[in-house]
């Protein structure tokens, strides 16, 4: 049966005995239930509450260092002070529903979230303690859970996406973690917690690490000196460092220094690490206060991402790794089949009056010719693309064939090309 855009009839391919083209099943995404904390940063839930305590979490921290959008900067600060109302109220919530749960007692449960952990480790002092008591000890849970929040959701999201980058782009270092991701056991499943299958995670984990010291999580650290030092005694490198100066310390440049690392440029897993050495998670009084439990969750999803069939980097702009200030901000990836070549025609009508709106059209298309080539080119995803004026300059038909799913298409047409339409 014919297709239809925009209410113009397509002509079938099975009118000229062309059989149809094989469409992939692609997973028709579930409608948002509620689609405001996607829309406003300042609805109460649990993700707005994060993305505006780590960014006053950042800010505090290199504010005096870098310079900051203020546009973006002064309504994330003033959020501030009912986010923490809103988190201490969620909080007290939280804790009297584990409180609830009577851990440690005949008929009661286990405590199996951190949260419920952290209250059980306390419940004598929320249950029998003084008001005071019972507030204080609440504050302190309040601190370190949502401390664990702000220091790791970023955090293991850099260094999962700095990771997989990493694979992605060295096609013998993925197959080399993938074929050990596939023998890992994921957690929650029988055999997860045997010796051999901790034996796996740590091997897996070494592969990690070692792509992540080409590109690790925090590139770099602000520190004030102390002390009048010399950094390098000794050496062609030596510099003294007056108390009081700012010192930029490139991790990214210390774990690639061939000084240090025997054979730095080269990807390898059973490269011998000195705890002091990894600057990745800090050590001694530097030490991540999260390392372990990052350490889990990090390997648990690359090794998701990695024993996905033909895991792969999605074409375009989507498939390479972008950054929003200090983390990532966009890294999409494909899986499954290997998609094959669609065809999309779009044909629209040409506002009146005719003349004047084909002279303009004609005049975009014409000046902007090596833009729209420019902007071909960035997509990625597009192989021809033809506009082409129809019924005697009534209508302009857009013509073209590309890869992947129409999502991926729609969204880097969006991102790329999407003044150039506007303007059309």
């Amino acid at each position: 049966m014919a297709q239809h855009y925009l209410g113009f009839t397509d002509p079938d391919p099975a009118d000229f005995g062309i059989p149809p083209l094989p469409h992939p099943p692609y997973p028709v995404p579930e409608p948002i239930e509620d689609p405001r904390p996607w829309l406003d940063p300042t609805f109460p839930c649990v993700a707005n509450w994060v993305t505006t305590l780590n960014g006053a979490f950042i800010h505090g921290a290199f504010g005096r260092h870098f310079t900051f959008d203020p546009a973006a900067l002064q309504p994330l600060l003033g959020r501030v002070p009912q986010v923490k109302r809103d988190v201490d109220a969620h909080m007290e919530k939280l804790i009297q529903a584990a409180l609830g749960k009577e851990f440690g007692k005949a008929g009661g449960t286990s405590p199996t979230t951190i949260l419920q952990k952290m209250v059980a480790a306390e419940q004598s002092a929320l249950l029998f303690g003084t008001p005071q008591q019972k507030k204080q000890v609440g504050e302190k849970i309040g601190r370190d859970l949502v401390g664990m929040v702000n220091g790791m959701v970023d955090n293991v999201t850099s260094a999962v996406s700095n990771a997989v980058d990493f694979f992605l782009s060295h096609r013998s270092a993925q197959e080399m973690a993938t074929e050990v991701a596939q023998t890992v056991i994921p957690a929650g499943r029988p055999g997860a917690d045997a010796p051999e299958n901790h034996g796996r995670r740590r091997q897996l984990w070494g592969m990690i690490r070692e792509a992540l010291r080409f590109n690790a999580p925090v590139p770099f650290l602000l520190r004030i000196a102390n002390e009048d030092l010399v950094l390098a005694p000794g050496t062609a490198r030596e510099t003294s460092v007056a108390k009081g100066t700012i010192v930029f310390l490139g991790v990214c440049s210390a774990m690639l220094d061939e000084a240090k690392w025997e054979q730095a440029p080269e990807f390898r897993p059973d490269r011998p690490w000195v705890d002091a050495d990894d600057l990745i998670f800090g050590t001694g009084w530097h030490d991540c206060f999260g390392k372990y439990i990052a350490q889990a969750q990090i390997v648990e999803m690359v090794r998701a991402l990695l024993t996905l069939q033909n895991f792969r980097r999605a074409p375009g702009r989507l498939g390479k790794l972008e950054y929003g200030t200090f983390f990532p901000k966009q890294l999409a990836a494909d899986f499954g089949p290997q998609p094959i070549q669609t065809a999309l025609t779009a044909i629209m009508e040409i506002k009146q009056p005719y003349a004047f709106h084909v002279q303009a059209l004609k005049f975009i298309l014409s000046q902007a010719y090596q833009q729209v080539v420019d902007v071909l080119d960035r997509v990625g995803t597009v192989h021809f693309a033809r506009f082409v004026f129809l019924e005697n300059d009534t209508k302009l038909a857009l013509m073209t064939s590309y890869d992947g799913s129409f999502d991926t298409y729609m969204k880097n047409y969006i991102e790329v090309a999407g003044d150039l339409f506007n303007l059309m």
